[in-house]
Order: structure tokens, then C-alpha cells, then sequence
């Protein structure tokens, strides 16, 4: 009796081995259409926090949520930064206009918001160096 020995490629067996583990799970689970819809169910359903990551949160929101939120705040945000550019050398006068009036708000402001945040930074628990230049 004569016996032929035939050589495959290990990438030809993988793939043929995972394409078929792959089918056949897929089917078992109810096919293909059926795992994707439950795929994608999952996802959009599952609860993230702020920053859109899984989180186990009794206030988290679903992804779906998060994701509709986040885009429509990137949406306000270009809107904004694109009409505000259109004024700039307006906002940059007016701002120039404030900070050189005598007994300034906004300088009065703006030094209380500096002073706040120091004060924020020397008694968190995390260090913050400052560095001012001239």
C-alpha cells in the first residue's frame, strides 16, 4: 500500500480552522445576523461613564446616550469656536478695553479666579508647580 504525504501551509490550516470555529459558533448561536444584532444591542445598551469607557455606576447613561451627547457637544463647541472667530479682533478690543480701565471687574475678577485656583492647587492632595515668566 502507497501513502502520499501532502505539505499545507500553517497560515492555509489557521485560516480554514478559524473560518469554520467561526461559522459554526455563529450558527450555534443563531447565525450571523443574529449574533451581530446582539452584538451591536450590547453595545449601544451598555452603561459607560463620562468618558464613554464601561462603568458599573447606578448614574451611568447607556453608550448610545453618551455617544448622542458627546457628538452634539462637539457640535456646539465647532459652532461656537467658529462664530467667536469671526469676532475675535472685537472680543480682543473689548477685552483690552476692560483690563485697561481703572478699578477693572474683569481684572478684579480674573485676579480672584487666579488667587482661588492657587489656593485649590496648594491644598489638593496632588502637587501643581507654577512657573511665571515675564
Amino acid at each position: 500500500m502507497e501513502t502520499a504525504t501532502l505539505q499545507l501551509p500553517k497560515d492555509l490550516i489557521e485560516a480554514a480552522i478559524q473560518t469554520n470555529v467561526a461559522k459554526a459558533m455563529a450558527e450555534a448561536m443563531g447565525g450571523y445576523n443574529s449574533l451581530m444584532a446582539q452584538a451591536v444591542e450590547r453595545v449601544l445598551s451598555q452603561k459607560v461613564g463620562s468618558d464613554g469607557q464601561p462603568s458599573g455606576y447606578h448614574n451611568s447613561t447607556t453608550f448610545i446616550q453618551w455617544a448622542v451627547n458627546d457628538q452634539l457637544r462637539t457640535a456646539v463647541q465647532r459652532a461656537l469656536t467658529e462664530e467667536l472667530a469671526k469676532h475675535e479682533a472685537e472680543i480682543r478690543r473689548q477685552i483690552v478695553g476692560q483690563l485697561s480701565k481703572r478699578n477693572s471687574p474683569l481684572i478684579k475678577q480674573l485676579v480672584e479666579n487666579m488667587t482661588k485656583g492657587l489656593i485649590e492647587a496648594a491644598t489638593n492632595k496632588y502637587r501643581l508647580s507654577i512657573v511665571v515668566e515675564e
